[in-house]
């Protein structure tokens, strides 16, 4: 059994990157975290190298602010920004230059109602903590690339890697820290919030006063024992208190959503909810809508968020 402390929940949440664009090597992913790796995957780097930012000029970026593509399960947001760089002149001089930097951050879809203020904070740190150092980092890259490798290219390949752990470190932090801190500053009555939550929920993070955190324990306060679909068209939900404790005042909601658009469908209070007891929820179902989401909380803590695909349950 792997102890809770050791289980990092933001871990794989979200992909980072940073390129460039070269006259002679196209696009350039000079940074990719959390892994450097898939640079050579062919179709992982597809929706990188297809993003419609590469085409967009910096000054229509202030219209926009960032340019999303969608691919399979996630949201490539993107952004332009400039920054300081040194460039050979010839005569052994250097000219101090700005190169445009693309960064990307990509979100699965369910959480991407963060994803413009993620985007924006890492790309604001990165200028604050690195201008004039990326250079270093693409440099580095190139270097790589070397057959036979001087002892000139063995140093910028150096100071390349000790730049990148310190940007590794400083997206670690700033992503922590921002979905730490997430929800308590959106609102929580929006239903793509919700459905975010419900994600994060399934990835052991929790929800308190003080915004999102890895849960101490493994053990969860309600757990779904079974989800069906009745004879009548309707979803039956049988939850149980997994909790060693009681829980008073508990809002249920289920939530159909279609086109980013929610109705609610059905509403429940319950004035006590005993520890290992078994409660069935029964909820309308809509027309042609297969998408759920089942909201459950006290009036301190969402104690549970689960999303019901019906076109999965009726596979299953």
């Amino acid at each position: 059994m792997v102890e809770s402390a050791k289980i990092n929940p933001f871990e794989g949440l979200y992909e980072v990157y940073l390129l460039c664009f070269d006259d002679t090597r196209g696009h350039v992913p000079f940074f990719i975290y959390p892994d450097e790796k898939i640079r050579d995957d062919e179709e992982y780097m597809r929706p990188i190298n297809i993003h419609t930012i590469w085409w967009m000029d910096m000054k229509d970026q202030a219209v926009t602010n960032h340019v999303d593509l969608e691919y399979g399960d996630k949201i490539y947001f993107a952004r332009k920004f400039l920054t300081l760089s040194m460039k050979e002149s010839g005569n052994n001089q250097q000219d101090i230059v700005s190169t445009e930097i693309i960064i990307m951050l990509a979100l699965p879809i369910d959480i991407t109602i963060f994803g413009g203020e993620l985007l924006n904070m890492i790309a604001i740190n990165i200028i604050k903590n690195f201008e004039g150092k990326l250079f270093h980092i693409i440099e580095s890259e190139i270097a790589n690339e070397e057959i036979i490798k001087t002892q000139k290219i063995k140093e910028k390949i150096k100071i390349g890697e000790i730049l990148k752990q310190r940007l590794k470190e400083m997206i670690k932090t700033t992503c922590r820290s921002f979905f730490t801190s997430a929800v308590k500053t959106t609102d929580t009555k929006s239903i793509n919030l919700q459905k975010a939550i419900s994600y994060l929920s399934l990835r052991g993070i929790d929800f308190g006063k003080n915004g999102m955190t890895a849960k101490a324990t493994n053990r969860a306060l309600l757990t779904i024992s079974q989800i069906i679909i009745s004879v009548k068209s309707e979803i039956e939900v049988i939850v149980q208190n997994t909790s060693n404790k009681e829980f008073n005042d508990i809002n249920i909601r289920m939530v159909a959503l279609k086109n980013f658009v929610e109705k609610e469908v059905m509403t429940h209070l319950i004035d006590f909810w005993y520890p290992e007891e078994e409660l069935l929820f029964i909820s309308p179902m809509i027309p042609e809508i297969k998408e759920y989401y089942l909201f459950i909380k006290d009036e301190k803590w969402d104690l549970l968020s689960k999303k019901i695909d019906l076109e999965e349950l009726m596979e299953n």
